[in-house]
């Protein structure tokens, strides 16, 4: 009996130990449930990365992390539209509300390039995303340099976006949330939840004092390029456009002995498109500092007149390259070099 006792004793205090342990790592759980919890609640009412559509009340902040939240939004809203855009910060500009006859989603982002699209167009056609329209931007520096690429990994590796819950119930995730809740920057350019995107007024009036930045030497194999990205939709009318640049730029191309190659570049890439405007062209719209704050991406009012003549009828401002020789385009380059030096 005194044995017994005696190792009852001795296990007490064992016993309370593990006790003290288990109520240690229950609280921990429960507390660690708790916070994951809170923290993937608040990220799906904010949804920073458009898993579902994003939050209206923060369509100013859609724009942090564009190869992503798009992707996801276009996912999640997929029959809504029948039209896609692809192109650079410059086509993330082209009011997609002035494209009559289409719901287009604006697939556009940042320093986005030809070898980008591709990844992407191949990922949502293995999706049986089939819009009947593509417009797509075509920027001089696509002709420049082919690097540069920054494609998520699992569209370049054609998997699943990662799980939703997962990347909410993250830290992460909490700090997209936090940064789509910022106050709005008075350069912050104004989105609408679905991309819709405009350059606020008033606007810091570009400068062009300085030369702008040298062009070229442009390389025209890259317009196969364009060739295989049509190849994805089979089916849709395939639409492409160069967005507006400064004069100035234009006029370092024509310095340079550069701009015969850029055009040259723009031909042979217009033939894989059913049309195709070139807006680059020297206009009154383009030598005119008051329309854009840095000589690279134009206020609403000159991408207003785009989206008027992208998709039909007479080029506008615009020169239909499909219908122009590399002599004719070069001729009607340097006539509107002309006129803005006179």
């Amino acid at each position: 009996m005194d044995t017994e006792s005696s190792h009852r004793s001795s296990d007490a205090p064992r016993r309370r130990q593990r006790l003290v342990l288990f109520r240690y790592l229950a609280a921990m759980v429960i507390t660690v449930s708790a916070i994951t919890g809170s923290v993937l609640a608040v990220n799906l009412a904010v949804d920073p990365l458009h898993y579902f559509g994003g939050n209206a009340k923060l369509a100013h902040a859609t724009r942090f992390d564009e190869r992503r939240q798009k992707l996801y939004h276009l996912l999640a809203k997929r029959d809504r539209y029948d039209c896609l855009i692809f192109g650079s910060s410059r086509t993330i500009l082209l009011p997609t509300h002035l494209l009559e006859g289409h719901n287009c989603f604006n697939l556009a982002f940042s320093a986005g390039r030809i070898g980008e699209f591709l990844y992407y167009a191949k990922y949502l056609s293995d999706r049986g995303f089939h819009p009947s329209l593509v417009i797509t931007g075509v920027d001089d520096f696509d002709f420049e340099t082919t690097g540069g690429w920054n494609v998520p990994p699992f569209v370049k590796k054609g998997e699943d976006p990662p799980s939703p819950f997962l990347v909410y119930s993250s830290l992460d995730g909490l700090q997209r949330s936090w940064e789509a809740h910022r106050d709005r920057k008075p350069d912050d350019w104004v989105c609408t939840i679905d991309f819709d995107c405009r350059i606020p007024r008033p606007f810091k009036t570009y400068r062009p004092g300085k030369r702008d930045r040298s062009a070229g030497p442009f390389k025209s194999e890259v317009a196969k390029l364009y060739g295989r990205l049509g190849a994805y939709f089979p089916n849709a009318r395939f639409v492409g456009y160069v967005p507006p640049i400064s004069a100035w730029r234009v006029e370092n191309m024509a310095r340079e002995k550069e701009l015969r190659s850029y055009l040259t570049s723009l031909k042979k890439t217009s033939q894989y498109f059913d049309r195709f405007v070139d807006f680059s062209v020297v206009t009154k719209m383009t030598a005119d500092p008051d329309n854009t704050p840095d000589g690279s991406h134009y206020a609403y009012r000159v991408n207003r007149v785009i989206a008027t003549h992208v998709l039909s009828g007479g080029p506008g401002p615009g020169l239909d390259v499909k219908k122009m020789s590399v002599d004719r385009l070069m001729a009607a380059h340097l006539a509107g070099l002309r006129r803005f030096r006179d």
